[in-house]
């Protein structure tokens, strides 16, 4: 797992228009190293507790039953959610929100997490810096047995 140092976290913060929602996910990240670091009563518990901690960083769940099935089959998954969050915010101009999705492709039968962005008002440039957050995380979900992209809809938030 890549670790980001003081230095770039604060490189990440200082560039993004949201400092406050980057402060709220640096508070979080801490309470969220706190609950992995130590023994796991297991993975039902574990993914409670991430979905927790994403809520108190404001990324909405539309169908928590769905990731938690998803995360139930791919637990390796659970404890790169948090950082991946953290990362395409700090890449983010302007406040957006954060929604983490499951989608299903119904003609391969093929199911991954898809984390939107959602802002009043979109850049011209929002895909090439949604293209540079998920550069940051593409190492992060290398040998993963699940899979997440970053991407949005334009779509208004809710």
């Amino acid at each position: 797992m890549k670790k980001y140092s003081r230095q770039t976290l604060w490189r990440l913060h200082s560039h993004s228009a949201a400092s406050s929602e980057f402060d709220l996910f640096y508070s979080t990240m801490l309470d969220f190293w706190r609950v992995f670091a130590t023994k796991s009563a297991g993975v039902s518990s574990d993914i409670e507790n991430v979905l927790s901690l994403l809520r108190q960083t404001r990324v909405r769940i539309p169908c928590p039953s769905e990731l938690r099935s998803y995360l139930a089959h791919h637990p390796d998954m659970i404890s790169k959610l948090l950082p991946v969050c953290g990362i395409v915010r700090g890449f983010l101009k302007t406040q957006a929100q954060l929604s983490l999705e499951l989608y299903t492709d119904p003609e391969v039968q093929d199911e991954y997490l898809t984390l939107y962005v959602r802002q009043e008002n979109y850049d011209a440039d929002i895909i090439d810096d949604l293209d540079r957050a998920f550069e940051q995380c593409r190492e992060l979900l290398e040998n993963s047995s699940g899979w997440l992209i970053v991407t949005t809809d334009f779509q208004s938030p809710e």
